[in-house]
């Protein structure tokens, strides 16, 4: 059974451009946001989670927040949501229904709340993909966490075991490092962060030595990357 993927998708209309550090970002309102909406039939209705225990959403509850596009046009005051399983960014129109931000190439950042969102690059089993991932820290290393859920079938009655509905069932974060808008790559061994970030690795090593850090906590290394950072 494969889950079906409900929605009324929204197209984005700008063009990624090579932009300059000095443009200004210009702001829009949340109605121009929902204005740039086109019904794309094909991919069918409104999304539903109906008869699913569980929740595909980091937060199941709308937060405000803002859009800010490659074109740097801020759409502000937003109700934002983050979908992991489907890896969409979802907001809610006028008539609260639930629609999702397509074309995420054009999207610079996504805020939620107080959560910022990017659509980076990022290797996994030899080959690159792309997905939202939550920003941890700015700067020439990048700190990202990939947030994943699992979709599980139903399960039938057995002997000494209630059936089962089908069910979303969260996941562990895994931890990502971008160094100069490269790739991401996840994080799992300290040794093997530093080794990422070779410039520096005397350093590195003292400092992780010192404050005792384990990357794969993301406060350990949320504090390993900033030190990098300040080099």
């Amino acid at each position: 059974m494969n889950l079906p993927k409900y929605f009324i998708a929204i197209f984005l209309q700008v063009f990624a451009l090579q932009l300059f550090a000095q443009a200004p970002v210009m702001t829009r309102t949340y109605d121009e946001f929902v204005q740039l909406e086109h019904t794309n039939p094909q991919r069918g209705n409104f999304l539903t989670e109906a008869d699913i225990s569980g929740s595909p959403y980091l937060n199941k509850d709308y937060q405000e927040g803002y859009v800010l596009t490659e074109k740097l046009i801020r759409y502000e005051n937003v109700p934002l949501r983050y979908n992991i399983y489907t890896d969409d960014i979802e907001f809610r129109n006028a008539k609260g229904q639930a629609m999702a931000i397509e074309f995420p190439g054009n999207i610079k950042e996504v805020k939620i709340g107080k959560a910022i969102f990017v659509h980076r690059l990022y290797a996994m089993d030899k080959k690159l993909h792309a997905g939202y991932f939550q920003l941890m820290n700015r700067g020439k290393a990048e700190g990202l966490i990939r947030y994943r859920v699992e979709f599980r079938e139903a399960e039938p009655a057995a002997a000494y075991k209630d059936p089962q509905p089908p069910k979303f069932v969260r996941k562990p974060a895994e931890f990502y490092v971008s160094i100069g808008n490269k790739p991401a790559v996840q994080v799992y061994k300290t040794k093997d962060f530093i080794a990422l970030l070779s410039n520096h690795k005397k350093e590195l090593q003292a400092f992780a030595k010192k404050e005792k850090i384990k990357v794969r906590k993301e406060n350990d290394l949320k504090r390993i990357l900033n030190y990098y950072n300040s080099l």
